[in-house]
């Protein structure tokens, strides 16, 4: 096994950074994985899943429901949401048309 530091949080709980396997994989709490499949599953609803069926955001595994709230598909490839507007970027509006109007 390569390489990895541990740091301990609290007593019994640590936490192990860069751990990896003889051939380069990093363990992702499931299974070994090389880094072409961390790249490939980054930012995606698409893949493998692990065993309780959520799927990996490039930092930790997500359900279905976080993908659906915070991504959407569009052009060929997935988005993230605007937090500030609308999933395709326009602003906001209220729905009782007190929103900005012009007259013209």
């Amino acid at each position: 096994m390569a390489n990895a530091e541990s740091i301990e949080l609290l007593p019994s709980i640590s936490l192990q950074i860069g751990e990896q396997d003889r051939r380069g994989n990093y363990w992702d709490g499931y299974d070994w994985r090389d880094r072409q499949w961390w790249l490939n599953h980054q930012g995606r609803n698409l893949g493998e899943r692990n065993r309780n069926g959520h799927y990996w955001d490039g930092r930790r595994w997500q359900d279905r429901g976080w993908w659906k709230k915070n991504y959407y598909y569009r052009e060929g490839r997935y988005w993230k949401y605007d937090k500030h507007g609308n999933k395709h970027g326009q602003k906001h509006h209220n729905k009782k048309g007190r929103g900005h109007r012009h007259d013209d």
